[in-house]
């Protein structure tokens, strides 16, 4: 007898981090629990946080705009920067100085995420518990 997937739950206001737990259903025959999306973290031009990220959403904030500087490798004039997103918050200043500005944004989303779906972070999470749990990250 074959099992169904639930279809998932989506919230339209996406987001940036998603934790996932269970893992998804690939092939009709699959007995796999379907996946449940838990929690969901955000780090935008429009906001910092999944409320601040909905609320510029509902409002039409647009975090787009023009560049500040000019520079002959870009082919754009516009941006959409986290100018209210402070990379310190998430990693140490000498960190922060050594890897690319997405990790620190990467880290606060799932960050926050895990916090939403109740995921202890760090040695918390039994082995058996942190090979469930899946993590999608969206940039662009």
């Amino acid at each position: 007898m074959q099992e169904s997937a639930k279809p998932v739950r989506r919230d339209a206001s996406g987001g940036l981090c998603s934790c996932i737990h269970g893992m998804p259903n690939t092939s009709p025959t699959s007995r796999r629990p379907p996946a449940a999306i838990t929690g969901v973290g955000a780090v935008s031009s429009i906001g910092i946080g999944l409320e601040a990220y909905r609320a510029g959403l509902r409002s039409g904030k647009s975090g787009v705009k023009r560049l500040s500087f000019r520079d002959d490798r870009i082919k754009s004039s516009v941006a959409a920067p986290c100018d209210d997103f402070d990379p310190k918050s998430v990693l140490s200043e000498m960190d922060v100085a050594r890897l690319p500005k997405l990790i620190p944004m990467a880290l606060c989303a799932a960050r926050e995420a895990c916090a939403m779906a109740g995921l202890p972070i760090g040695e918390g999470l039994s082995l058996e518990a942190s090979r469930k749990v899946g993590l999608i990250l969206g940039t662009g």
